[in-house]
């Protein structure tokens, strides 16, 4: 059992079956503008506030943690990472590097506590 499909017809010379594209396209008209002060009115009627100028706002400055450290840690540990920083204060990445201070000055050198101050200097002149 074959069913045959119905022909398309694309090359035939019968106009009459032609479809004028032109006369389904309907013809929109341009949309009205609506100018700013009523859009401002109405924003304010809404409670939308205005943003100020764009150019006066100030640049948030580059933050200077930018690699990630991915360690493996218990689960446990983690948590209380995050709770001393919590206590402190102070972001995860913040709390990293005083860790790593303390490190250094408990069980490192005087050249680990020397790197670790310049890091820090470095960064914080950048501002």
């Amino acid at each position: 059992m074959t069913r045959s499909r119905a022909p398309i017809n694309l090359g035939d010379d019968n106009d009459e079956d032609d479809i004028d594209m032109g006369a389904l396209a309907k013809a929109s008209a341009p949309r009205a503008t609506p100018d700013q002060a009523s859009i401002r009115r109405v924003a304010q009627e809404s409670g939308f506030t205005s943003r100020g100028d764009k150019r006066q706002r100030r640049r948030r400055r580059r933050s200077p943690y930018t690699v990630t450290c991915g360690i493996r840690a218990s689960e446990d540990m983690r948590v209380l990472f995050q709770d001393l920083a919590e206590h402190l204060n102070l972001k995860d990445a913040e709390a990293f590097e005083l860790a790593i201070l303390e490190l250094a000055k408990a069980h490192g050198t005087a050249e680990h506590v020397e790197r670790h101050a310049a890091i820090l200097e470095r960064y914080l002149s950048a501002d």
